[in-house]
């Protein structure tokens, strides 16, 4: 995965973006007040990096995005379908209910007909076949009830609730037309897993996850296969599982590369799954690509923003989009990374 840079400053325009290194680095010079460049400790530990490069262009597109349009929150879901990201719910001091679009081309936010469902946080979401699906979480109790976005028509339409408990902090992904649902908390921390088929609006109990019941696990599909692991079932988590929806097995791969922890985002793109942020006792910065034909783990990047525990991801055009979370307070800051 090639470097990428994210700077606090206003958006700016494709073609007002630095094209070489010599130009990046005029534009960090000229940054006030310094340390807006947050990839690295400091300004000055980036442009001595920068300085190896020469002879080496770095195409910049648009480095700064606009951040989410609703209030700083976390807890929150994202889900990423024909072209946008879709980003709401969770909690700003208060439950949410508000859903927004971020178009990537435009880089700006739209807000969207508000969720269908109650205000809540640590609900979950998928997005197949067109459509987004919101459910699950707590708004002072836990819910069940499922919804169906649709982006053409900005209509939400409930939909069979899900068959489980009414659970938080569960994992969710979609991948061959089915939404997967499992672990969580519900009193007790859960290990069910659950498919959902859109067509026939139905709920089937499948396998259970194949680690210890938990909550706070990050989840992304890809190549057919849903991926769960890291998370807290009492203590923090680096395990990882892949689970065959044909087989309906789960098989246990090698641990996270990082430290065990909790509450991390997690999105699939270009065959590969990135894991990032979240907290281990501290919050977290540090972002793994996790190869599956490969069964290994590299370490990329840190990511572009502070450390955060409990943002959202969603990949779409080749590119992960990383929103929301806490850093001791709610945020709304937005990254990318391709």
């Amino acid at each position: 995965m090639p470097n990428t840079l994210s700077i606090f400053a206003e958006p700016v325009e494709a073609a007002d973006c630095p094209e070489t290194k010599e130009e990046l680095c005029d534009a960090l010079e000229a940054l006030e007040p310094a340390g807006q460049c947050i990839d690295r400790a400091n300004r000055a530990e980036l442009l001595a990096a920068l300085s190896n490069l020469e002879g080496i262009d770095i195409a910049m597109p648009p480095l700064v995005r606009l951040n989410f349009g609703g209030t700083g929150r976390s807890a929150s879901v994202a889900a990423a379908i024909n072209g946008k990201v879709y980003v709401g719910t969770g909690w700003d001091g208060g439950y949410t209910k508000d859903w927004w679009e971020y178009d990537p081309v435009e880089n700006t936010w739209t807000e969207k007909l508000e969720f269908g469902g109650t205000a809540r946080r640590d609900a979950v979401a998928a997005a197949i076949n067109g459509k987004v699906y919101v459910g699950c979480g707590h708004d002072g109790d836990y819910v069940k009830d499922w919804w169906e976005y649709d982006p053409v028509e900005n209509t939400w339409i409930e939909k069979l609730e899900f068959a489980g408990a009414g659970e938080r902090y569960a994992a969710a992904a979609a991948i061959n037309g089915k939404v997967y649902v499992g672990t969580g908390y519900h009193a007790v921390n859960k290990k069910d897993w659950w498919e959902y088929d859109p067509v026939e609006n139905t709920w089937i109990e499948k396998l259970e996850f194949g680690g210890t019941a938990r909550r706070w696990a990050a989840s992304a599909a890809i190549n057919g296969k849903v991926y769960v692991g890291t998370g807290d079932d009492g203590v923090k988590k680096k395990d990882w599982w892949e689970y065959d929806p044909v087989e309906n097995t789960w098989i246990e791969k090698l641990e996270f590369g990082g430290t065990a922890r909790r509450s991390s985002f997690a999105a699939a793109i270009n065959g590969k799954v990135y894991l990032g942020c979240g907290h281990d006792g501290v919050f977290k910065a540090d972002c793994w690509e996790y190869d599956p034909v490969e069964n290994t783990w590299t370490q990329n990047n840190d990511f572009g923003g502070p450390p955060t525990s409990d943002p959202v991801a969603a990949a779409i055009d080749g590119k992960v989009y990383v929103c929301t979370g806490s850093v001791s307070t709610f945020t709304k800051g937005f990254y990318w990374q391709v």
